[in-house]
């Protein structure tokens, strides 16, 4: 029995460890991200891990038994998400988004051909979580902090959440704005993560369906004003430029 003042972090830091790698093994081999110096490599590297030690440490909060259900569970939701990027991947090269969920010729096109994008061999993307629920039904090493537990939370926590600036900051350096940059999914996931591209994508479509529901009817003149303002006469010497063209990319970016 762990008494009130025994903190255990063994099993949580194993997973930690073990999700950490696989995600950075997965980052280099099943997303072709251009990476362009060593401090560009570093990012990569380290962007995982405050996400994870703030999930996963949520189980040091739990008795033995609890936390390790909590974990491997945890850990195998996490690895179904990394899955479920690298299929989405596989066929649109590109990152989910909840957008890109909601368009139903995207998610079209993805059911239609999920038995050619998934194989027997993708069960290795699930190696680590079931290596830990393995390590759930056997004894595992235990890390365990008799005293001061409460300064240990903090001390774990705070590294977290130092983490997680240390890694923006870094990011920032390399691409300034880098989270006003939404159009690129692939420098977002590059610098922040995967799982924390997520979370700020769910931000933003919060943010987006807040303001969408508090919007003021009454600004609507305001802001036809502003476009006829804006307008800009169709310029003649690019009239018919895609004639003969089949494919047209326009790009737009916020």
């Amino acid at each position: 029995m762990r008494t009130k003042n025994k903190l255990s972090v063994g099993f949580v830091f194993i997973a930690i460890v073990l999700l950490w790698l696989k995600t950075y093994t997965v980052y280099k081999i099943n997303f072709d991200m251009k990476i362009e110096n060593l401090m560009q490599e570093f990012i990569l590297f380290i962007n995982p891990l405050s996400f994870l030690m703030l999930i996963l440490g949520i189980g040091i909060f739990f008795s033995n038994r609890k936390q390790k259900i909590f974990v491997v569970a945890t850990s195998f939701i996490i690895s179904f998400v990394l899955y479920a990027n690298v299929v989405y991947y596989r066929e649109f090269s590109d990152f989910i988004t909840i957008p890109l969920l909601m368009q139903t010729g995207n998610m079209a096109d993805l059911k239609s051909s999920v038995g050619e994008l998934v194989s027997w061999a993708d069960l290795l993307y699930f190696t680590d979580a079931l290596l830990l629920m393995a390590l759930a039904l056997v004894k595992t090493p235990k890390i365990t902090f008799k005293k001061q537990r409460n300064i240990a939370v903090a001390a774990f926590y705070m590294s977290a959440v130092g983490l997680a600036f240390f890694n923006l900051g870094l990011s920032e350096s390399e691409r300034p704005e880098l989270l006003t940059r939404t159009f690129d999914r692939e420098i977002l996931v590059k610098n922040i993560g995967t799982y924390n591209h997520h979370i700020y994508d769910a931000y933003l479509q919060t943010k987006t369906t807040a303001q969408r529901a508090m919007a003021d009817g009454n600004q609507l003149a305001e802001i036809e004003n502003y476009s006829r303002a804006q307008y800009t006469a169709p310029n003649k010497e690019m009239f018919g430029a895609a004639k003969g063209k089949n494919i047209i990319v326009p790009s737009i970016e916020q």
